[in-house]
């Protein structure tokens, strides 16, 4: 039976904190982004000047406020599906869960970018979704893969 982590409040204020930050820093849209607890999860939520609210992506909290498993939210199928980071790991950021999320978000221009305080920039990267990439070597299955643009797949 696996026992279900439960994380101290300093980690979920610290959590609103920081993609608090990075939406205001990065993306104009959503507004704010909400996060919603439940259990070992984070639920990010952005909401757009209009008051709607778009569900981004959820967050497993794993012992660390700094690491994080990630569920792209699935708007086809109204659910999170276990995804990697575009670095390939499973674990990474919540600031980069937030910029992945919105950089996926249907209806938004692809604008992730992984250069360390790069501005982000639609011509930088190409994002291709459903590709066989290093998540599905890993066994998580389809994964989302980022390549610089013009660079050729293998």
């Amino acid at each position: 039976m696996n026992a279900v982590v439960k994380y101290p409040d300093s980690t979920k204020t610290s959590l609103q904190q920081r993609v608090g930050a990075r939406a205001r820093q990065r993306w104009p849209e959503p507004t704010r982004v909400e996060v919603r607890h439940r259990g070992a999860f984070s639920y990010l939520d952005g909401v757009l000047p209009d008051g709607s609210v778009l569900k981004l992506c959820r967050l497993r909290y794993i012992g660390s406020a700094h690491d994080w498993h990630f569920a792209i939210y699935r708007a086809s199928h109204q659910d999170y599906e276990e995804s990697i980071f575009p670095t390939g790991l499973p674990i990474g950021t919540c600031e980069d869960a937030l910029d992945t999320a919105c950089a996926l978000t249907p209806g938004r221009p692809h604008r992730l970018d992984l250069t360390p305080g790069r501005t982000y920039g639609r011509d930088h990267l190409r994002v291709r979704r459903g590709e066989r990439g290093a998540g599905h070597r890993a066994g998580l299955g389809r994964a989302v893969v980022v390549r610089p643009r013009g660079a050729r797949r293998r």
